[in-house]
């Protein structure tokens, strides 16, 4: 099975976007990054059930809670994805982390 996962994230924050998504693998990880600067208020209504029981459920009751809110997300969501995923912070990471492997030698 093929995952836009990594993209669709990546530009739902990027454009000020809450993401919300079945809480799995890598999409739970990036939901996990981003409630953590948005708050515990938000944080769990991001995350979709993976149980069938629960699924759709958690899909109503989620975006339901979502939708009740002022979307006080989009400029956190913007800061985040041009702070921590933008290509200049992603090769200041890499440079900063290649420099130490050089010094380390």
């Amino acid at each position: 099975m093929a995952e836009a996962y990594p993209l669709v994230l990546l530009e739902s924050i990027s454009a000020g976007v809450l993401p919300a998504g079945s809480y799995f693998e890598g999409l739970g990880d990036g939901l996990d990054a981003i409630g953590a600067r948005l708050g515990a208020d938000i944080a769990p209504l991001m995350r979709f059930e993976m149980d069938t029981e629960k699924r759709v459920a958690s899909i109503a009751e989620n975006v339901s809670g979502l939708l009740g809110r002022e979307p006080v997300w989009k400029d956190e969501c913007r800061r985040l994805a041009v702070e921590v995923y933008s290509w200049k912070a992603v090769a200041a990471g890499m440079e900063k982390a290649y420099k130490g492997t050089l010094a380390a030698k």
